[in-house]
């Protein structure tokens, strides 16, 4: 996936940004950045 030129100025605008990823087994973790 890649992230649009619009996400990105969202994300250059933004003070919080959450952060989701996925192990290999399957596992999600979520953490703020």
């Amino acid at each position: 996936m890649r992230l649009t030129s619009d996400v990105k100025k969202y994300l250059d605008r933004s003070v919080l940004c959450w952060l989701a990823t996925i192990s290999p087994d399957g596992s999600p973790n979520v953490s703020p950045k």
